[in-house]
């Protein structure tokens, strides 16, 4: 009976997660239909009032593009969503809007708004056309025309170079709707050779993956190169756009440098798995996980051997087990160790941030200040805390602390004396640095996950609303 009330609180707390998207996305198609904004959902529409959605892919309009911000921020906060992301993935105009909507399953939206009256971007339409054939689908928001949906969808598939069976079905539903105006369409694209080939591996030809993709990449050369020689122009319009796009990406980076710091036993590497799978749906699903330095350099021992550079350096199990080195040669480990943070922060933390992953490190240089034992490091106190502000900063820092005992029952490798000293040398050096949170892991392992992620969540909506802020009121 307990098993069977348990399931239908979780199913109840499922369908109202998704009656608030829903409503959520009723009210954002009101909105726009009030407001005299065009638009439409381009693709894959029966489903999303009713199912959680991956990308919801939608042409607006130059009017409704100047006032997105302004409608989704207000109706977010009317609904319980909450944006976190909003990442310029397209030119000249591709706005992928991020929400979690809350609740411990937080199934995440993404909307996905492009607006294009030049035929530029990855798909190569037109706005203007689509919106302009435009039909309502069951009285509620705007669908293309079926050719239009039909050209849409088949060249988006060409560019990722491949179309599954599901896929090929869902192409031939919407091709069977107007087959003459579809292979129009098709053939100002991909030219007439090309078009009838697709269509015949669409209806009915069951043909090798290796072999479709080939014809898909093919077919996507075939793509540019029509539209470069029709319209040599928009190529430069692209490249000046793409330049623009990429600066602006550089300067606003949509990732997030994660770390954590803690004795060991602090639970590090269970939450940088746990945290991984809660909140990868915020950056894509990209994660890039770093032990506790960028790596960019080699282990020392292995400067000789270049065929072992990139193998992962071994475990250490035994933390302080080993024996201290002379000062002298932890000097040069030391500022070895140092250089690879200075020289590999740009390639292998801040180039991944910027390209819109999650970057986890499970540890970071904060442990040469409190944890020099753990490196056999023979250094002075004052050496770590002098090279520190060189050191590039994270975004956010997890200090994980608890009850020593708790603590030093999960991982019986350092003393329960030591783990209380570094506990309490951690609680004195965070108290100097930026975006610190304490986290408490004497608690159930769910609990410690949450309030992590709701963490992270907050920082990345406060983010985003500063940004726009910016953008729009300057």
């Amino acid at each position: 009976m307990k098993n069977l009330l348990s399931m239908e609180h979780e199913l109840t707390r499922h369908n109202v997660l998704n009656l608030r998207t829903k409503s959520f996305l009723q009210s954002l198609f009101k909105k726009f239909e009030d407001d005299g904004i065009k638009y439409c959902v381009l693709h894959s529409y029966e489903k999303i009032l009713d199912e959680p959605m991956g990308d919801i892919d939608l042409a607006i309009d130059k009017k409704g593009l100047k006032k997105l911000w302004r409608i989704i921020n207000g109706l977010s906060k009317i609904h319980g969503l909450v944006p976190v992301q909003k990442t310029n993935h397209d030119v000249p105009s591709a706005h992928k809007f991020i929400f979690s909507t809350g609740g411990k399953e937080n199934q995440p939206l993404a909307l996905d708004f492009v607006h294009d009256d030049k035929g530029i971007n990855a798909c190569l339409f037109n706005t203007k056309d689509i919106l302009k054939n435009r039909r309502k689908y069951k009285d509620i928001f705007y669908i293309p025309a079926q050719e239009d949906e039909f050209i849409f969808y088949l060249i988006k598939k060409i560019h990722k170079g491949y179309i599954d069976e599901n896929k090929k079905e869902y192409l031939r539903k919407i091709y069977f709707e107007n087959p003459y105006r579809c292979k129009q369409l098709l053939s100002k694209y991909i030219g007439i050779k090309n078009s009838q080939l697709l269509i015949k591996i669409i209806l009915k030809e069951i043909i090798e993956a290796t072999e479709l993709t080939r014809i898909l990449q093919r077919m996507k050369k075939s793509l540019w190169v029509r539209q470069f020689f029709q319209k040599p122009q928009n190529a430069i319009i692209w490249a000046v756009l793409s330049l623009k796009r990429i600066c602006h990406r550089v300067i606003y980076p949509q990732g997030l440098v994660i770390s954590f710091i803690s004795p060991d036993g602090g639970g590090k590497s269970t939450l940088a798995n746990e945290i991984s799978n809660v909140i990868g749906w915020a950056f894509d699903g990209r994660i890039t996980r770093l032990h506790w330095r960028p790596g960019l350099l080699p282990f020392p021992y292995r400067l000789l051997q270049p065929k072992r550079w990139n193998e992962p350096e071994p475990p250490n199990t035994d933390p302080h087990g080993g024996n201290l080195q002379s000062p002298m040669l932890s000097l040069l480990r030391f500022l070895y160790y140092t250089a690879d943070y200075l020289l590999g922060y740009v390639p292998k933390i801040w180039w991944p941030k910027v390209r819109f992953n999650l970057v986890i490190l499970e540890r970071y240089y904060y442990d040469f200040i409190y944890d020099r034992r753990r490196f056999n490091l023979n250094l002075p106190d004052f050496l770590p805390r002098f090279f520190m502000p060189l050191i590039p900063k994270v975004d956010l820092l997890f200090f994980l602390n608890g009850n020593p005992g708790d603590i030093y029952s999960r991982k019986k490798e350092l003393s329960l004396e030591t783990i209380r000293r570094q506990l309490a040398d951690i609680k004195k050096l965070t108290k100097n640095l930026d975006n610190v949170y304490e986290i408490n892991v004497s608690r159930p392992l769910p609990e410690v996950v949450e309030e992590v992620r709701d963490i992270i969540i907050r920082y990345l909506a406060d983010r985003l609303r500063r940004r726009e802020q910016k953008l729009h009121y300057g």
